[in-house]
């Protein structure tokens, strides 16, 4: 009571900007709508994400963990977890790093076969192209020119399929050399820290029996 209701032209013009909204949302959201005594309802609040599933790193992901880990032990009345040293941030980073390089050689090994496959159905094209225009030149009739103009641009496809499926083999091929090297690096590695860790334990032992042979003169040789 006592207000004027709209006229037909202002219920027009709000239909047609909240269609215009609906329109602009992204997919999956709600729009809000126009109400002649309202006014403009805004939608309802969107349900409550995941944040791991917002995340797109390991250092995110393991930040949200380590906070919910934390508000956990402290709902529990235990101390907080203690923080992770540089040595471990540093190992997580280099894992990430990792991953990150792996996933962008294969998105380019992929865009690779991809582009030699690409490479393989345009040289048959034009193999079928040059063929038929070559029978016609020398009047064939058309069934043979179709025959003729396919069997060039399968050749042509074989052949430079042929060429994808060689560098595809020296690929795997490399691959395998760059894995075998990083695997006895690595073999390398542990059998060097093994050595390392057997001389610390006999220098330990030695200067133990030195220690004692001396009378505990902290661990000097007697003379």
């Amino acid at each position: 009571p006592g207000r004027a209701r709209p006229g037909p032209g202002q219920l027009a013009a709000a239909a047609a900007l909240s269609a215009v909204m609906a329109v602009a949302c992204p997919p999956g959201a709600r729009a809000g709508f126009f109400d002649y005594e309202r006014g403009y309802v805004p939608p309802p609040p969107p349900p409550p994400q995941d944040p791991l599933e917002v995340c797109r790193t390991d250092a995110c992901r393991d930040l949200i963990l380590r906070a919910q880990e934390a508000e956990r032990l402290r709902d529990a009345g235990l101390p907080p977890p203690p923080p992770p040293t540089q040595a471990e941030r540093l190992a997580k980073r280099k894992l990430e790093a990792q991953r990150e390089r792996a996933e962008i050689a294969a998105l380019a090994r992929k865009r690779a076969q991809f582009a030699r496959e690409e490479r393989a159905y345009t040289l048959r094209q034009l193999a079928v192209e040059k063929a038929a225009e070559q029978a016609k030149k020398e009047g064939l009739p058309p069934a043979e020119v179709v025959a003729r103009a396919e069997a060039a641009g399968d050749a042509a496809f074989d052949e430079a399929m042929a060429e994808v499926d060689a560098l595809d083999r020296e690929e795997a091929a490399y691959r395998k050399r760059q894995a075998d090297r990083r695997a006895a690096a690595a073999a390398r590695a542990e059998e060097e820290a093994k050595v390392q860790a057997e001389k610390d334990r006999l220098q330990q032992e030695t200067e133990a029996l030195d220690a004692e042979a001396c009378g505990g003169l902290d661990g000097q040789v007697c003379t």
